[in-house]
């Protein structure tokens, strides 16, 4: 059986952006692009301008995957209770 590699703190840091997204549809290739600069990232990169050229490149990624991909909506406790004292008003 094939040994599990383990996650740098980039690629944790970009998986949890791309589980973030409500539509996947259309950005597997740039959630691939994202994935791969991050591992490089968290590998040995010697030179301080290749990791700069690195990291500038996976912050266009990321930002171009957030205008291609909506996020999913956060759910904010007050929106529960705001909707519940809604529901109480309206029975009553």
């Amino acid at each position: 059986m094939a040994e599990r590699r383990q996650q740098g703190p980039q690629e944790r840091a970009v998986r949890k952006d791309l589980r973030s997204l409500e539509s996947r549809e259309g950005i597997e290739s740039l959630a691939a692009l994202a994935l791969a600069l991050a591992r490089t990232l968290d590998g040995q990169v010697d030179k301080a301008s290749d990791r700069a050229r690195l990291s500038s490149e996976l912050r266009r990624t990321l930002t171009e995957l957030g205008r291609v991909a909506r996020k999913k909506p956060v759910s904010d406790r007050l929106d529960e209770v705001r909707r519940r004292r809604e529901q109480r008003r309206k029975q009553a």
